[in-house]
């Protein structure tokens, strides 16, 4: 039986009066439960993401009990701030809260002091929503925003509190760029979705800075499950695309969009997977610079390596309106360097850097390239390919030597918006 809290009931709240009510008092004690133990998890919820549920579900060993006893009241949680001045104990129950809220209507918050027993389903080893609350009911006009460590406390008659993650807790949105950014951050897939498309309406000019921020945390999310895919599947996994490449493709779009140079570390994340990041960073110029050429240093896959490489050449071509340093030139020349010297793991990574060589024009680098026009062996020893591929990396040689330009060619990243 759940407790009650409405003045409808009146009859039921008389007769929670003169029992024992849902309090902390404890008359005997509880025997211990054997066999059966709960995970809990922790998600915002609802269209605006205004809400925190907790989801359960039992889990069993061979020696559980053929049946279980419970309360008389519903779940309870409990949120504990972790962030901020550790002197500062701030916490919220539900328990106390729902406590309050009866007395705010001159009632009495009580249940039953009775167990029921019932047998162990199927339907309970499952994950099932458990609890819910709004976020501004659990901060509140005294709880500040936060991370909070979340439990759960389900009526089962010896259970113990369950962890059920942690949440940063925020006030409600006050405007509609602070509820998009809300959105965005929370980590889920279709949230994320429908706030990309609310931020295309907006329109790039317009974002402010809590809703940059946020894209720009998305992206990096984002950045990060792709990461780690490429990563497993290099070391020999099977593993599926995580997350939507679809919306990874978007807010990189979107944060392109944004020309913001906060945003180079997150685009230069993007590498390998958005030709619209590849264009931003050499619309930056000398500011990305350091941070693709980091990404070329380190990667070894082989689509990050070829969408650096080719928007340090954008970059030499000039897209961004001014010249490079000759440090970062230097910089540069010492990447192209390493790929054409050394074994790569794709013949097509030797074309993106031949590009790469002859738009610099540095004289050590125009000899390699040279050299790779003329002598088939040169080529063997980066990547010992089919002979028409090694035929076709000498053609690009020669072709780049004598000037013809090298594809693909730089596309704003307004040309990707209208496209999009």
């Amino acid at each position: 039986m759940e407790c009650v809290t409405t003045r409808s009931l009146t009859i039921a709240i008389l007769a929670c009066a003169v029992v024992l009510g849902c309090h902390r008092r404890r008359y005997y004690e509880a025997p211990k439960l054997v066999g059966v133990s709960f995970e809990a998890y922790s998600a915002f919820r609802g269209p605006s993401l205004d809400t925190v549920g907790i989801s359960s579900r039992m889990v069993t060993t061979e020696d559980a009990p053929p049946t279980l006893q419970w309360g008389a009241c519903g779940p309870t949680a409990k949120f504990e701030r972790v962030s901020g001045d550790s002197r500062q104990h701030r916490q919220w129950s539900s328990y106390e809260w729902q406590q309050a809220e009866a007395r705010k209507h001159g009632m009495v918050f009580a249940c039953l002091a009775m167990l029921s027993q019932g047998p162990i389903t199927p339907e309970m080893k499952q994950n099932r929503l458990a609890f819910s609350v709004a976020t501004k009911d659990v901060l509140g006009d005294s709880l500040p925003a936060g991370r909070y460590k979340i439990t759960l406390q389900l009526p089962v008659v010896g259970s113990q509190p369950i962890p059920a993650g942690f949440l940063e807790l925020r006030s409600p949105p006050t405007n509609e760029q602070s509820e998009v950014a809300h959105q965005l951050v929370a980590g889920d897939i279709s949230e994320t979705g429908r706030a990309l498309s609310r931020v295309r309406k907006i329109g790039p000019d317009k974002v402010g800075p809590e809703l940059r921020a946020a894209l720009m945390t998305a992206l990096e999310r984002e950045n990060a499950l792709v990461d780690n895919v490429r990563t497993r599947r290099a070391a020999g996994e099977k593993v599926v695309d995580s997350g939507n490449p679809e919306l990874a493709a978007g807010l990189a779009l979107v944060v392109s969009s944004l020309r913001d140079p906060a945003a180079i570390h997150a685009l230069a994340g993007s590498l390998g997977s958005s030709p619209p990041a590849i264009s931003a960073l050499a619309e930056f110029g000398e500011a990305a610079a350091p941070a693709v050429l980091d990404v070329l240093e380190t990667t070894t896959n082989v689509s990050v390596a070829h969408d650096a490489l080719l928007a340090l050449r954008f970059m030499v071509e000039g897209v961004g309106g001014s010249a490079l340093s000759q440090a970062t030139r230097e910089r540069i020349a010492r990447a192209a360097t390493s790929r054409l010297t050394g074994p790569q793991q794709s013949i097509t990574t030797v074309w993106r850097a031949i590009d790469l060589a002859v738009a610099l024009r540095d004289p050590a680098l125009m000899r390699i390239v040279q050299s790779l026009a003329s002598d088939r062996s040169a080529v063997v020893k980066l990547r010992d390919a089919s002979a028409d591929l090694i035929e076709q990396t000498q053609r690009i040689a020669v072709d780049r030597l004598r000037g013809v330009p090298p594809l693909p060619r730089h596309t704003s990243v307004e040309d990707f918006a209208r496209r999009w």
